[in-house]
């Protein structure tokens, strides 16, 4: 999200506002948690979720997020993957003033992809393909 920093924290704001009344499970993973540096760790996500769709690659950091929010992490499970992007999807509606079908298409192609990745390693104990420790 571009824009100025102000604008920038609202969005993500709005958003965590509308993930945790929309979903139970997510409002009980952020019950205890500093939303501030959430905030900041969800810019930081976003950026590598567009930046893994570009590159079409997968990075070490992609596959360390993975994990933390994994089965032997924040447990985070797959089908919570789903709500998220409907509710970042619903919250760029939002705020764009631009926004159509196009841009939801758009971003549910951009997400989904890390998303799969992200949900393809939820058992996964930190280990690469070779079941090597990581």
């Amino acid at each position: 999200m571009n824009g100025p920093a102000g604008k920038d924290s609202e969005f993500y704001v709005a958003f965590y506002d509308l993930f945790v009344a929309t979903s139970a499970e997510a409002a009980s993973k952020f019950k205890n948690t500093d939303m501030a540096e959430q905030v900041r760790m969800l810019r930081a996500s976003v950026a590598t979720l567009v930046t893994f769709f570009a590159t079409g690659g997968e990075s070490g950091y992609v596959r360390k997020l993975a994990d933390r929010h994994g089965k032997h992490g924040a447990d985070i499970s797959p089908g919570l993957y789903a709500v998220w992007l409907d509710c970042l999807i619903e919250t760029v509606r939002r705020f764009d003033a631009k926004f159509d079908d196009g841009v939801a298409t758009a971003w549910r192609a951009v997400f989904s992809k890390g998303i799969e990745f992200m949900t393809s390693r939820y058992d996964s104990r930190g280990e690469d393909a070779s079941g090597v420790r990581m």
